[in-house]
């Protein structure tokens, strides 16, 4: 995904990739590790749509993770978006959604999804939504959120 960057001296650019970011003083938002080895996780076997059980079996220096699939399959890079929380919602990283991208929501906090789209990348971490049904939310966080799949 891309962001938006408004930097101190005043100067704004758009379309920044997230590889480019790191919270100040911190590391770079590709080694910044969501997972860790022996977590439960649920993963897009070779980025498909569908979901599959498994474990983390090692945290890469790109960002990127190995799983170890409940069914004995293996990978060794798969990117965060591709991952989350075993039967939850997708990853909590400021990183996993970019304007445009198909999603679904559980509008309100409510406990049912609803399909929509990433409208904003809002700078709280937030997500502003654009529901398939017409309805809007500003301010969806990312713990309500997960790739559609």
């Amino acid at each position: 995904g891309t962001y938006g960057v408004a930097y101190d001296d005043g100067d704004r650019e758009r379309a920044v990739k997230v590889a480019l970011l790191r919270k100040q003083g911190g590391a770079s938002t590709t080694v910044a590790a969501t997972f860790a080895v022996g977590d439960d996780i649920d993963a897009r076997h070779g980025g498909g749509p569908k979901w599959f059980p498994g474990k983390i079996s090692t945290v890469n220096e790109d960002g990127t993770y190995g799983v170890a699939y409940d069914d004995g399959d293996r990978e060794r890079a798969v990117k965060v978006a591709l991952l989350r929380k075993q039967g939850g919602a997708s990853t909590t990283a400021a990183a996993t959604f970019a304007v445009g991208d198909d999603i679904d929501a559980r509008h309100g906090g409510g406990p049912k999804w609803f399909p929509g789209k990433i409208s904003v990348v809002n700078e709280d971490g937030t997500y502003g939504v654009a529901y398939d049904d017409g309805d809007r939310e500003r301010a969806v966080k990312a713990a309500l959120l997960r790739r559609r799949g």
